[in-house]
């Protein structure tokens, strides 16, 4: 305030700039949230339907290789040779060892999978939870500050220009808003206010 009670307003054109930065946050928070969202979708999405189908369709292919594999060594089993009517099933055995081996890694490998889609889909619950607060200032505590600025630049420019009342009106908005800040800080609902604002 200056000496005979009145504000001396300089520069208008700062606070609107600072309006404007205020609604660009606004909308890269938002967006940003929207991003990060649909890459954590995307991401238990393509575990589901892509990797956990896909070792789920090689368990059933390495399924079949074990099965063909002992029918390979059971088959080699039962023939005779001349010299000492035993054949040699070495290399069926050791088909069928690779066969039972690759069968069990592609087991491990989707409950790893599963494992892996599960802790996903915990995590983004749990982030979920802590990114609300920020979602919802986004969404609504920007917009009311950027209107709360709008309407103070109006009741600015008018008091810088001379009109009468605007001084008051510029105190009653501040008034409230500084009550609004002190409800929220107490938990406590202003009704007054929020009809106001409505």
């Amino acid at each position: 305030m200056s000496e005979e009670g009145q504000a001396r307003v300089l520069d208008l054109r700062s606070i609107d700039k600072f309006r404007g930065s205020l609604v660009e946050f606004g909308d890269t928070v938002k967006v940003a949230l929207i991003e990060a969202d649909s890459e954590i979708e995307r991401a238990i999405v393509w575990l589901e339907r892509d990797r956990i189908q896909h070792w789920r369709r090689q368990i059933q292919k390495r399924q079949e290789m074990v099965t063909r594999a002992k029918s390979a060594l059971y088959r080699k089993q039962m023939q005779g040779n001349d010299k000492d009517g035993r054949p040699s099933v070495v290399d069926e055995k050791v088909e069928l060892a690779r066969a039972v081996r690759h069968l069990k890694s592609a087991e491990e490998r989707l409950e790893h999978t599963k494992r892996w889609r599960n802790r996903l889909e915990r995590e983004y619950a749990l982030y979920k939870g802590h990114v609300q607060p920020v979602s919802a200032m986004a969404e609504r505590n920007v917009p009311m500050a950027v209107a709360l600025l709008g309407k103070i630049l109006e009741h600015l420019e008018a008091y810088a220009s001379g009109k009468s009342g605007a001084e008051d009106e510029l105190n009653r908005l501040l008034d409230e808003d500084e009550a609004r800040s002190m409800s929220r800080g107490t938990g406590e609902e202003m009704p007054e206010a929020a009809e106001e604002d409505s």
